[in-house]
This record gives C-alpha cells, sequence and structure tokens, in this order.
C-alpha cells in the first residue's frame, strides 16, 4: 500500500513563515452564512481547487469534503499548515488554535478544541469557512512570493542562456539590453511602491500622533469631569452635615427657650411671692432694725436678679444671632443645591469650556463654608462661656438661697405664723435649682454630642480624601499602562515600517 505524505510539495515549500494579510479572502463578511449551501460549495470548491494544484497526496474526494472523518480532516488542515510553518504540529488542536489566533481570524471564538478533536455535522461549516480562509490566506502569500522571486529567476535564465550562447559562440548583445531594461523597469516599480508605503507610514504616524493628543485631552476633561463629581458629593455630604448640625442646634434652642419661659414664670412666681411677703411683713410688728436689715438684704436680691436679668438678654441675644447664622446656612445650601441641579444639566462641553470658572467658584465656595464652620465653632465657644457663666450664676444664687434661709431662720424665730410660707418658698427654690441641674447636665450632654459629631465628620473626611488619593492612583497607574500600551503600538509600527523598508531594499 502506497504511504501518503502529509508535507506540501518541494516546489512550494515557503522558506519562512506567512505573516497575516488583511483582506485575503474570495468572500464577503455580510455574505458569509456557513449554513448557506451556495456558500459551502464555494468553499469545496476552492479548497479541492487549493489542494489538486499544491498535489495534496492524500485522499481527496467530494465526500471527503462534505461530510469528512477526523482522520481527513486533521490530514487537509496539517498540510494547509505545512506552508504557513513547517516546525508546528505537536498538539494538533493546540497548534491551529493557536495559529488562527496570530493570523487574526476573525471568527477563531467560533472553533473550539473539541470541534477539532471530533468532527460533527453541526461543527463541519465552520470548520470548512475556517479551511477556506486558510486556502486564501495560503495562496495570496504564494502569488507574492512568486512576484518577488520572478526577478531572481530572470537573471538566472538569462545568466544560463547567456552563458550557453557564449560556449556555443552565439553571443547576443541585444537579448542582454532587454534584461537591463527589465531590471530598470522593476527597479523604478519598486521604488515608487516604496514611495508609497513611505506617504503610507507618514499619514499613519499622523494619525497615531493625533489619536494620542486627542485621547489625552479627553483624558484631562474626565479627570476633571471626576473631580468636579468629588467635589460636587463631597459638598453634597458637607451640606447634609451642616443640616444635621442646624437641626441639632435648633433643638437646643428650642430647649432653652422653653428653659428660658420657666424661669421666667419662676421669677414672676417669686416676684408675687415677695409682694406677698412684703404685705405680711408691712402689717406684723417688727423691730426697725430688722426691717433694716431685711431692706438691705432685700436690696442686695433685687441686685442680683437684676444682673441675672442683664444675662438673661444676653444670653437671648446670643441665641438669635445663631438662629440667625443658621439661617444664612440653610440660603447657603439652598443656593449650593440650586447650582449643584444646573451643573447636572449642563453637558460635558459646557462643562469643558466653563471649568475654570467653576473651580474658582467652587473654591470661593470652600473658603465661604470653612468661615461659617468658623463662626459655628465661635458661636459654640461662646455657648460655652455663657454656660460657664449659668454655673457662677448658680454658685451665686445657691449662696444668695443660704442667706435667704438663714433670714427666715431668724425671722421664723420671731414669728411662727411665718414658717409655713418661708418653707414654701424654700421648696420652690429647691425646685429651682433641681431645674437649673437639669438644664446644665443636658447643656453638657448636648454639647459632648456635638463634638462628638464633629470627631466623626472628620474621620469621614479623612476617609473621602484616602478614598481619593486612592482612586487618583489607580487613575495614574491605568495611563501609565495605556501610555505603554501605545508606545509599544508605536514601536511595533516603527518596527514593521523598518521590515518594509528592509524588504524593499
Amino acid at each position: 500500500m502506497r504511504r501518503f505524505s502529509l508535507a506540501p510539495a518541494n516546489n512550494f515549500i515557503p522558506q519562512t513563515p506567512i505573516k497575516n494579510k488583511k483582506g485575503t479572502s474570495n468572500y464577503n463578511e455580510g455574505e458569509r452564512n456557513i449554513r448557506d449551501k451556495d456558500y459551502k460549495m464555494k468553499c469545496v470548491l476552492n479548497i479541492s481547487e487549493f489542494l489538486e494544484r499544491n498535489n495534496y497526496e492524500g485522499v481527496l474526494t467530494e465526500k471527503t469534503l462534505i461530510s469528512p472523518s477526523t482522520k481527513d480532516f486533521q490530514n487537509i488542515v496539517k498540510f494547509i499548515c505545512g506552508f504557513i510553518d513547517t516546525s508546528i504540529m505537536y498538539k494538533f488542536e493546540e497548534d491551529v488554535i493557536f495559529i488562527l489566533k496570530t493570523l487574526k481570524y476573525p471568527h477563531s471564538n467560533e472553533i473550539t478544541k473539541s470541534q477539532l478533536s471530533s468532527i460533527t455535522p453541526h461543527a463541519w461549516p465552520a470548520l470548512l469557512s475556517m479551511i477556506s480562509w486558510l486556502c486564501d490566506l495560503v495562496k495570496s502569500s504564494l502569488g507574492d512570493r512568486k512576484s518577488e522571486k520572478s526577478l531572481d529567476l530572470e537573471f538566472f535564465d538569462h545568466v544560463c542562456t547567456e552563458y550557453i550562447n557564449f560556449m556555443t559562440g552565439n553571443e547576443n548583445d541585444e537579448a542582454e539590453l532587454e534584461f537591463l531594461k527589465k531590471i530598470e523597469d522593476n527597479f523604478v516599480a519598486n521604488n515608487d511602491e516604496a514611495e508609497e508605503y513611505k506617504n503610507n507610514i507618514e499619514i499613519l504616524e499622523d494619525e497615531v500622533s493625533n489619536l494620542r493628543t486627542q485621547f489625552e485631552d479627553l483624558n484631562v476633561l474626565e479627570n476633571k469631569k471626576k473631580a468636579l463629581k468629588d467635589e460636587i458629593n463631597h459638598l453634597i455630604v458637607h451640606t447634609n452635615q451642616l443640616e444635621s448640625k442646624k437641626q441639632k442646634h435648633v433643638e437646643n434652642i428650642d430647649e432653652m427657650n422653653e428653659k428660658l419661659i420657666k424661669l421666667n414664670d419662676n421669677i414672676k412666681q417669686i416676684g408675687v411671692y415677695r409682694e406677698e411677703l412684703k404685705e405680711k411683713i408691712s402689717k406684723q410688728d417688727v423691730n426697725i432694725e430688722d426691717i433694716k436689715e431685711l431692706n438691705d438684704k432685700r436690696n442686695l436680691y433685687i441686685g442680683k436678679l437684676e444682673k441675672l436679668k442683664s444675662q438673661k438678654e444676653l444670653l437671648t441675644s446670643d441665641l438669635n444671632r445663631i438662629q440667625c447664622a443658621i439661617g444664612d446656612l440653610e440660603e447657603k445650601r439652598d443656593h449650593l443645591i440650586q447650582e449643584i441641579s444646573m451643573l447636572k444639566n449642563i453637558s460635558t462641553d459646557e462643562l469643558s469650556l466653563e471649568l475654570k470658572t467653576h473651580e474658582s467658584e467652587f473654591l470661593s465656595r470652600k473658603d465661604l463654608a470653612l468661615k461659617y464652620e468658623l463662626e459655628c465653632k465661635s458661636l459654640e465657644a461662646k455657648l460655652q462661656e455663657c454656660k460657664t457663666l449659668e454655673e457662677d450664676l448658680d454658685k451665686k444664687y445657691n449662696h444668695s438661697t443660704q442667706k435667704l434661709a438663714n433670714i427666715n431662720e431668724i425671722y421664723n424665730e420671731k414669728k411662727e405664723v411665718f414658717d409655713n410660707n418661708h418653707q414654701n418658698s424654700l421648696n420652690e427654690t429647691d425646685k429651682l435649682e433641681n431645674d437649673l441641674l437639669k438644664l446644665k447636665l443636658e447643656s453638657d450632654s448636648v454639647y459632648i454630642k456635638s463634638e462628638r459629631d464633629f470627631s466623626e465628620s472628620q474621620i469621614q473626611l479623612d476617609v473621602v480624601k484616602s478614598f481619593i488619593a486612592r482612586e487618583r492612583n489607580e487613575i495614574n497607574k491605568i495611563l501609565l499602562e495605556f501610555e505603554n500600551y501605545v508606545n509599544n503600538q508605536f514601536n511595533t509600527l516603527k518596527e514593521i515600517s523598518e521590515e518594509v523598508k528592509e524588504n524593499l531594499k
């Protein structure tokens, strides 16, 4: 039995591996339908013509190309791949997929290892189209090589014929002139092709440089857009924090107002009770010296009450200032929200034109926000001062109550009837002290909560800053990778141009 060789014919073995060429297939991508009968017959005819022309020594029938066995399919593919590279085919499935990817077969995702290892009727149309594409690729490459080698063949034929003519004594100068003319024509044609290649390379380099500049501009705009979005989000978070602080301050102000109202009511009750005591004292028989002492003490208490009223007025004025500052913050927050909504509606083109103006506005708003934060801190400090003043007043008030208690004890020794009324006044003063202590405790808790919220907001701000820095580093890495990729592509283009120039030389 005759042993068939899977290698291609000796007169067609290529000396170098075939490089992929664009536009080598005979069919149009839009007309490709691997299930169509006409398309399958076109592929079968193309493959059979190629195999017959290149002296394929395996089994070649119509059935072999319509429904082949796995062995026939692998023999045909190995024969065609021998034109591409004779040093491959160690593992058939992996090598075929590698060849298709390196040659950039446009439908390599349709070919799998399982389809190459066992042929099925469902997978055969895709494999048939792939074999036809390889045949077209090898045909175009062999045609180019024949045209490249034609000059060398003509030179050797001319040398041989002229040597025979020289040996026989039939030398012909006209044939030599014709051969020189052919060489000059080929040289001119090659120079024209080289110039075309140079022009094409320059055009490609210009396009690459234009694309690079456009991409850099787009990256700058995208980075600015991301930075603006981050700043807008930061402003939104900041406004939300300010709103929460404002609500807390409003609640504290309401509580302080309620407490002030209670204090005013208590002061009024004490004034009424004082008038009642005056009437009772006027009706009773008391020594002149006792009356003088009581008047002196009354004047002292009246002065202290006036001081308390002035301090209350100061506190109310501070509260009014805090409310005005909160109102200003609300107006600025609404203004910021309107500007954010305007920014969302603006397109990317308008953003690229108004980046500088928005950046300056953002910086100014940021300064304003810092100023308002400083004002809030100063107001909080003033509140703390008011609380310290309130504590001092509480101490003075306690001292005064103790003095009142002593006076009441002296007065109780003189008048037994006055004891019950005096006891009621002491009970009321105790209630007032408890209320003041509660106010103090509540104000301290509010201040601690505000400090805790401020520290949490600072922690969140640090977290956001670290996240921004991390994202910036990742973006820089991506840009560096893309720049390396562009440089590699540019270097490959240079290498291709150098190879083309060397081939032309």
